[in-house]
């Protein structure tokens, strides 16, 4: 076992803790509820895991077997018409499912608070994600009058924006596999269709939440190649927003702490994925490894490409982010002091609680094809060998699962459970992308594939060589150097042309003029 792979392999061993012990669970609640006890639920999770362990083993000895070629552009054409088609037809269906389900948004409470009364409208609530909600559905009102044809309204356009802002965050951080499978749970699951249909800010916060996410994921593109000047203050700049965008998410609710696993996973991992680019890119001329192609893209950057400083800064900037939109919060009275006063001890903890999703017993289909599908990546790293993007989500769902617990967050906000069912998506669809990775057959190399080259400026090398030669002569006689066959076409013999013009030429003509 490789050293550096020894960090990997524990966290694997997290994961599959984790992937394990939420189908075991999952399988024991739905047991539970179908009156068949919970010993048989945990041993229908074990049998389910082990079928998935199966599925992943013959899976990937089928592929193995098979030719692959490198895409071309053709063919890579093809797959972005095929995903534009299945995020289209997806945000259609989300679209026509929750429309023909009846809604009763006129008996929610935010309705009877957001709606116009000739009081007039002001308000100041302790979560402030729930009172910026409050204020753009009253601007709705304002439009629209008190119907509810206008919260519905802005519910689809809320949702919209928060289908397009997730699929494209999660792309950029876990690629197109992970996107879809939490688009289609987002789109169909029964649990986020009833979510989802709540006149409350959780459709706000994913807006932003995936704006956050996808300006993390492009850090390591920012902090790579600032040779000029305007790329420096480019670059600076966008750690800037990135961190005021982590703060702005915090500020509507606690959950946007997670950001912070995102952005240390990220920031951590750039320069191994790097690495691996230039492996499958090439390297410009003269480079001659991945190490010197870092370096010499970071070698006017090395303050403003590090690792530490673009943390720092966008730690700073989210501190900043956040202390500002109280801010701006308390102009029109009171301070920003007592506002963020206000929104803390809101999260404080409290006792220690399991969460009630878990307590009744009530899990739907998905939440058990969901389990199931995490299961995979347990598998499925010992043929990719990635973690990283599983790591992340999973440390993330660990985080919110443990704030539920403590009673750190909102019950405005459904205590979170819609937000740690996005992220046990993303994991679901990081394991299906294992799925997706195959060996490539080796590829037949003619007369010199069975060649081994040797390194002639290893001095060990160098020895065998002539050890090789004294031992086959003798120690007296000089070393003997043996020629190998030369691979390449040898080239044509010279044939003198004769030159025959058909008549006769005197001997005396030397043909001088």
């Amino acid at each position: 076992m490789k050293k550096n792979n020894i960090p990997q392999i524990l966290i694997w061993g997290c994961y599959a803790l984790f992937a394990g012990a939420c189908l075991i669970l999952t399988t024991m609640v739905v047991g539970r509820a179908l009156g068949y006890g919970s010993f048989a639920g945990i041993a229908v999770g074990i049998v389910i895991l082990l079928a998935m362990g199966l599925l992943v083993r013959m899976l990937h000895r089928v592929t193995d077997k098979m030719q692959f070629q490198k895409q071309d552009e053709r063919n890579r054409l093809i797959w972005l018409i095929l995903e534009g088609l299945l995020i289209v037809g997806g945000l259609i269906g989300m679209i026509t499912l929750r429309m023909a389900h009846p809604w009763d948004v006129t008996q929610e409470s935010a309705f009877e608070l957001a709606k116009i009364s000739p009081d007039g409208f002001e308000l100041k609530m302790a979560h402030r994600g729930y009172e910026l909600y409050l204020y753009l559905l009253h601007g709705f009102f304002l439009f629209l009058g008190n119907k509810a044809s206008a919260a519905i309204l802005l519910q689809m356009v809320l949702l919209v924006g928060a289908y397009f802002s997730l699929y494209f965050g999660i792309r950029r951080l876990s690629g197109p596999v992970a996107a879809l499978t939490v688009m289609v749970f987002l789109g169909f699951a029964p649990f986020m269709v009833t979510e989802t249909r709540k006149l409350l800010p959780l459709l706000m916060f994913l807006i932003f939440y995936g704006l956050a996410v996808g300006g993390i994921a492009a850090l390591p593109d920012r902090m790579r190649g600032l040779f000029k000047i305007y790329d420096k203050v480019f670059a600076v700049l966008y750690y800037i927003f990135v961190g005021l965008l982590m703060g702005f998410c915090f500020y509507l609710d606690v959950v946007g702490i997670t950001l912070l696993i995102f952005l240390t996973g990220v920031i951590c991992c750039g320069k191994r994925e790097a690495e691996d680019m230039t492996g499958k890119r090439g390297m410009p001329e003269g480079i001659v490894s991945p190490e010197a192609y870092l370096e010499a893209m970071e070698q006017e950057s090395v303050i403003l490409g590090s690792e530490v400083f673009v943390f720092v800064c966008c730690l700073v900037s989210a501190v900043l982010g956040y202390v500002g939109a109280h801010g701006i919060r308390s102009i029109g009275g009171g301070s920003a002091a007592a506002s963020i006063y206000g929104q803390l001890e809101l999260y404080m903890p409290g006792n220690v609680r399991i969460p009630t999703t878990v307590e009744t017993g009530t899990v739907f289909w998905d939440v058990l094809l969901l389990a199931a599908f995490m299961s995979l990546g347990a598998f499925g790293f010992w043929y990719s060998g990635r973690i990283r993007d599983k790591a992340m989500w999973m440390f993330a769902a660990v985080l919110l699962a443990g704030m539920q617990c403590t009673g750190m967050t909102s019950e405005v906000y459904s205590d979170g459970f819609a937000v740690l069912y996005l992220f046990c998506t993303a994991i679901a669809g990081c394991s299906l992308t294992d799925l997706m990775v195959v060996k490539k057959a080796p590829v037949e190399t003619g007369e010199m594939g069975d060649m081994d080259i040797m390194d002639m400026d290893a001095q060990d090398n160098l020895n065998m060589l002539n050890q090789s030669n004294d031992s086959t002569v003798g120690g007296d006689a000089a070393p003997v150097i043996n020629y190998i066959e030369n691979p390449l076409p040898l080239p044509k013999k010279h044939k003198p042309k004769v030159l025959d013009y058909d008549y006769a030429v005197a001997d005396d003509d030397d043909f001088d003029i």
